[in-house]
């Protein structure tokens, strides 16, 4: 059952981040866990990665789409490298003034290769020529929405970093919350055109990279966004620290759901020429 093997792709994020909670708060208290929180985020940005690179490669090289992936696979790349070189404790031969803008400069790439990779995938609808034309101005409207959202969520904790980094608080905290909040939001500008390539596909399995997609920006909101909201509406400072790795672990294995989709949909479609 086709359908059934992308409904599957579900489980992916659903597993990682109930292992992810358990581990939280039933031995957050040991002192191997610590590493094993680490290992499970850093397992799945790896496996998103990899899911990346294998939609991208089932498109032959020069299709639209094969970019798309590409560039999602290189954000993926810059996050895993910021986890391997910058995250705690920073490199100590660098030093904080070195390590901290040069962590932010891989971050802030990772952003932006996001940004890009979203883009070109968001686009692809329109770029088959099935846009409507009718619909311009819906388009542009849940763009504005998508915008707007982002500054609401993660706009408040970008201002609250820029203020830090003028006083002087210069750290890996800081930097690292202004590029991710403002590539979040430009990314989520993005958000409107995938789900829309959602609606239009239907209920057909053509619609499940898309789909995921679209949750891995929305993952992403949710990570920016809960450090400064979480505690004015109440949530402890625990919970806001499991809930932000699980929205990370979500924008992660989401990732790896979209990628695996793609390449079913590939398999799916070069099957289909083959039976005419």
């Amino acid at each position: 059952n086709l359908a059934m093997k992308y409904r599957l792709l579900w489980l992916i994020p659903l597993g990682f981040a109930s292992l992810f909670w358990v581990g939280f708060f039933f031995f957050s208290d040991q002192s191997w866990y610590a590493t094993y929180a680490r290992i499970e985020v850093m397992l799945a940005k790896l496996l998103s990665l990899a899911a990346y690179l294998i939609a991208a490669v089932s498109f032959r090289k020069g299709e639209y789409l094969r970019r798309g992936w590409l560039w999602l696979a290189a954000c993926m790349a810059m996050f895993l490298t910021s986890d391997v070189f910058f995250i705690s404790p920073l490199p100590l031969w660098m030093g904080d003034t070195v390590a901290v803008p040069l962590q932010g400069l891989v971050v802030g790439l990772g952003n932006l290769f996001l940004f890009i990779g979203v883009l070109i995938v968001a686009r692809a609808w329109g770029r088959a020529g099935l846009d409507d034309s009718e619909h311009e101005n819906r388009k542009w409207f849940m763009t504005l929405v998508a915008v707007c959202v982002g500054l609401i969520v993660v706009g408040p904790a970008v201002v609250t970093n820029l203020i830090g980094l003028l006083e002087g608080k210069v750290d890996s905290s800081v930097v690292i919350g202004i590029v991710s909040g403002v590539g979040t939001t430009a990314a989520l500008s993005m958000v409107a055109g995938l789900l829309r390539t959602v609606r239009a596909l239907g209920d057909t399995n053509l619609r499940w990279p898309w789909m995921f997609l679209s949750l891995v920006l929305l993952s992403w909101l949710g990570f920016d966004g809960i450090v400064w909201w979480g505690p004015r509406i109440g949530i402890s400072a625990t919970c806001v620290t499991c809930l932000q790795e699980i929205f990370r672990i979500f924008a992660c294995t989401f990732g790896v759901s979209a990628g695996l989709a793609q390449r079913f949909l590939q398999q799916e479609i070069r099957m289909s020429r083959r039976s005419l």
